[in-house]
């Protein structure tokens, strides 16, 4: 059972082309996170990303994780807060691992507006793109493919993803109006979320910022679990008897009118 309004506003234009492009290769897409393949592997043996507490211009926040990533990180001119404005401030030191550097970089640009995605396949290239340029569409385009095991494993993670999701055992109008309140929310917070049915399956395509995702999903777990198929069995069937119920009672009124004798006679 599906909500009308609810499919009008989960297949909104982004969705079709990307359900279309991207199913396909979601099958064949590798199960390992990208992000942990294997240049993370050869920097879990190197030092640790390190930045000190105080104010740290942004400007310089991204080149040191540029260096540290071993990516490029392009940013549109002007796009970045000036010198001695809107400083980052950490009231701690940061001390951590390349994940956490990407989950950190992506939080510090997210903060001031921006999203931050991978050009190309080998990761070597990153983008910054903020909402209201003219290439902001390019951030959900570029929406990696992750399982859903990898997006909860990293619900830190503010950059674009896209997961396949089954829903075993609630029925699927049940799982969307769970999930509805991520959606509405999201269309404040630029790229929002967009979730949809694929086919005529019970699978679910989500497309997002990777944080939004996790929380999504975490609330379709609580929702989605093997006591829900009892309990949707059981409202169905108290449906269909108090259907048959007022068939009853109609069926009852029309002979009790038809025997009714008639006045005059």
């Amino acid at each position: 059972m599906h909500h009308p309004s609810l499919r009008s506003l989960l297949f909104a234009s982004l969705l079709a082309p990307l359900a279309s492009a991207l199913a396909p290769s979601l099958a064949d897409a590798p199960q390992g996170d990208p992000a942990r393949t294997a240049p993370i592997a050869a920097a879990a043996v190197a030092d640790p990303f390190v930045l000190p507490a105080g104010d740290l211009e942004l400007a310089d926040v991204v080149a040191r994780a540029s260096a540290y990533l071993g990516c490029n990180v392009l940013i549109q001119k002007g796009a970045l807060p000036a010198a001695g404005q809107a400083p980052l401030t950490l009231q701690r030191g940061l001390k951590t691992d390349r994940a956490g550097c990407e989950e950190f970089l992506a939080t510090a640009l997210a903060h001031y507006g921006m999203t931050l995605t991978y050009v190309d396949s080998k990761q070597t290239t990153m983008e910054a793109l903020h909402p209201n340029a003219a290439n902001a569409e390019r951030a959900l385009q570029r929406a990696i493919p992750r399982t859903v095991d990898e997006v909860l494993a990293r619900p830190d993670l503010a950059m674009p993803a896209t997961v396949v999701v089954d829903v075993a055992h609630c029925n699927l109008g049940e799982a969307l109006s769970a999930m509805q309140p991520f959606v509405a929310r999201g269309k404040g917070l630029g790229h929002g979320l967009t979730i949809g049915q694929l086919g005529d399956s019970k699978r679910l395509l989500m497309i997002g910022l990777q944080t939004e995702i996790a929380q999504a999903l975490a609330v379709l777990r609580a929702v989605d679990r093997p006591e829900a198929a009892t309990e949707t069995l059981r409202r169905e069937r108290d449906r269909e008897v108090e259907q048959l119920q007022r068939r009853i009672e109609g069926l009852e009124r029309m002979l009790k009118a038809a025997n009714k004798p008639t006045d005059g006679k």
